[in-house]
């Protein structure tokens, strides 16, 4: 297997920062996540977003591209 899973269970509190994901070329806000909440939100394909922040069109466009090659159109 090319790629493995490591086990995390050890760090459940540890906290990442991850910039948000609005669209807005000027925003430099970033999000602290644990590791579970960062991949609850990919497993459902959502954006990483501060607090009253929303996905600009701009950003929108290639997020639904992806999902739709991904899901197979």
């Amino acid at each position: 297997m090319a790629v493995q899973r490591f086990d995390l269970s050890d760090r459940e509190t540890e906290t990442w920062d991850f910039l948000c994901e609005c669209g807005d070329e000027r925003c430099e806000r970033w999000i602290t996540l644990t590791l579970a909440q960062y991949e609850a939100l990919r497993e459902r394909d959502e954006p990483i977003l501060a607090a009253g922040h929303t996905v600009g069109l701009a950003a929108l466009a290639p997020r639904k591209a992806h999902a739709l090659a991904r899901d197979g159109g």
